[in-house]
């Protein structure tokens, strides 16, 4: 029996897609099955799951144990999510505008941060909001976009950051460049820079930062 929606698809004259959750949740076993069992997944669903709709993804996925949470572009994109009951972390991949920090601190949405005015308006904002924020420090190894570089000044940041009163570094992460090419030279460089600049981070500055993240698929 065809139902009333499939008529309607059916003579629907635009393009539309079929979003299959099942193959979704497909893809994210056999990405759990190639990586280490006691490592997680962070799901980035921005701009409403690349079109595929944000907010049924994080839903099918917010009771999965290997799911540490979800990654926006946007404050706004990040509020969608947790105004639809979505209570895993959700960290914002990009630059977010100082007008949402006090709201993104109150819902524990994690800002990236990678500059010092930011984490200066932050801590102002945490104070006002009565609770600390959770940071996750962006580094540049190779996207050339946004992010601090893998040496002695980003160290220095990392320390700036992690001794800023009403912060809280829950993360580091980076992102490849081009790890979708068959030639792993590039990503695999990238990975290196990450890997020591995290080992300088702990024998240097004697701090450990509980979440390091890079693998983008």
């Amino acid at each position: 029996m065809i139902s009333k929606l499939q008529e309607k698809m059916n003579s629907y004259q635009r393009v539309w897609a079929e979003i299959d959750l099942d193959a979704i949740w497909e893809n994210m076993i056999h990405m759990k099955e190639n990586i280490a069992p006691e490592t997680k997944i962070l799901a980035v669903i921005k701009t409403d799951g690349y079109g595929h709709g944000g907010v049924p993804i994080a839903r099918m996925l917010e009771d999965v144990d290997f799911m540490f949470g979800y990654a926006a572009a946007t404050y706004e994109e990040a509020h969608v999510l947790r105004e639809a009951g979505v209570k895993k972390p959700i960290l914002i991949l990009g630059y977010t505008f100082p007008y949402c920090y006090e709201e993104m601190i109150r819902e524990e949405i994690r800002p990236a941060v990678y500059r010092r005015d930011t984490v200066e308006e932050l801590a102002e904002a945490a104070a006002k909001a009565g609770k600390k924020a959770k940071v996750h420090i962006k580094v540049d190894t190779g996207m050339g976009r946004i992010g601090i570089t893998p040496d002695d000044e980003g160290l220095d940041f990392v320390k700036f950051v992690m001794e800023h009163p009403g912060l809280e570094v829950e993360g580091i992460f980076t992102h490849f460049a081009k790890s979708d090419e068959a030639d792993k030279t590039s990503a695999n460089h990238q990975l290196e820079l990450f890997q020591n600049f995290i080992d300088r981070i702990q024998s240097e500055l004697g701090l450990e930062i509980p979440v390091k993240h890079c693998s983008n698929s």
